[in-house]
Order: structure tokens, then C-alpha cells, then sequence
């Protein structure tokens, strides 16, 4: 099956996690884009397409971190899924976070998958992979808004 370039909204306010995301996405000449962002109010902001976002292309998949400053992951996922305009993208909780009351808070808000930051480098990269090429080439996303 062919992949498809993969466009990420990455949701970290983690300047180290943001950059090895971005550096493993971009391996072997891939495709797929990151655009990343801080916070929940600018991931609210991109996914509206408003301000400084009007003319940014519509993610394939956000990559949401849960502990965020100005409004926590929970926050931002209930907004999306709650917009009759956003509730059908997908949005994958990435998170270094494995806690009972964190997942089931995120399934309860609709979040489409939850995902454990890995600690160990080869099994961060693998799991990228992995996101990459069921998202790119494995999963069939609804037909996104213009």
C-alpha cells in the first residue's frame, strides 16, 4: 500500500521532545511534515486555521502531549472533539504519562489512540515509525474540511 505524506500538528511544550519528534519524522527522506506548536490555545488556533495559522494545511493527525502550561492536553482534546469542525481529526495522546486516570480521561474525551513516550531512543524511533506508516499508509482518515 502506498504511503501518504503525513502532515503532524505535534502539541509539546518540551523543546527537546519537540525536536527529536521532528528529527525522527524526517528520517530517510520522508515526507511527512511536523508543524509543532507550545501550547493548547495555539494547537485550538492552527486547527481553526485563524491568526498567524489562516493559511497552514489541515493536519493528518495531532500529537498531543497531556502536560501542557496554559491548558492541559484534556483541555485541548475535549475542545476538538467537542468542534463540529475538528471532532474528526485524529488525535493521538502522546504522552510520558501511563497512568490509569490519564488514559481513561483521554478515551472519555474521544482521543484516538494513547500513546507512552518511549525512554530509550530505539524504541522512540520505532514508535514514530510505526504512527508514521499507519497513519500514512494503513489507516483510511475521513475526507477532511476545505
Amino acid at each position: 500500500m502506498p504511503q501518504s505524506p503525513v502532515h503532524f500538528l505535534l502539541v509539546e511544550d518540551d523543546d527537546t521532545q519537540a525536536e527529536l519528534v521532528r528529527l525522527l519524522v524526517a528520517e530517510g527522506n520522508s515526507r511527512d511534515t511536523v508543524a509543532r506548536v507550545a501550547d493548547g490555545p495555539a494547537a485550538l488556533a492552527y486547527l481553526r486555521r485563524e491568526g498567524p495559522f489562516a493559511a497552514v494545511p489541515r493536519p493528518t493527525v495531532v500529537l498531543l502531549d497531556l502536560r501542557l502550561g496554559t491548558m492541559d492536553g484534556h483541555e485541548v482534546l475535549r475542545e476538538i472533539k467537542a468542534d463540529p469542525q475538528l471532532r474528526t481529526t485524529p488525535v493521538i495522546v502522546f504522552s510520558g504519562s501511563d497512568g490509569e486516570r490519564d488514559r481513561t480521561r483521554a478515551y472519555a474525551n474521544y482521543a484516538n489512540s494513547f500513546l507512552v513516550k518511549p525512554l530509550e531512543f530505539d524504541e522512540y524511533r520505532t514508535l514514530i515509525h510505526d504512527v508514521r506508516a499507519y497513519w500514512g499508509g494503513r489507516n483510511r482518515p475521513p475526507p477532511m474540511p476545505a
